[in-house]
């Protein structure tokens, strides 16, 4: 879980808009118990403004 924290405050310094940095730090917190966590990520993504766009993928 730390690691975990430690690489998403790096990915925020270095791309604060990048929707997938909050919701793979959702996504581990939701996975780990730590539904209140997930809930504040999801709350914090929503103030600043970052939107998922549904559907998305790299694969082709």
């Amino acid at each position: 879980m730390e690691l975990a924290e430690i690489a998403a405050r790096a990915l925020f310094e270095i791309e604060p808009d990048n929707p997938a940095t909050y919701v793979l730090l959702a996504t581990i917190y939701a996975n780990a118990g730590r539904q209140e966590e997930a809930n504040i990520i999801r709350s914090k993504m929503k103030s600043v403004g970052v939107r998922v766009d549904p559907g998305g993928s790299w694969v082709e």
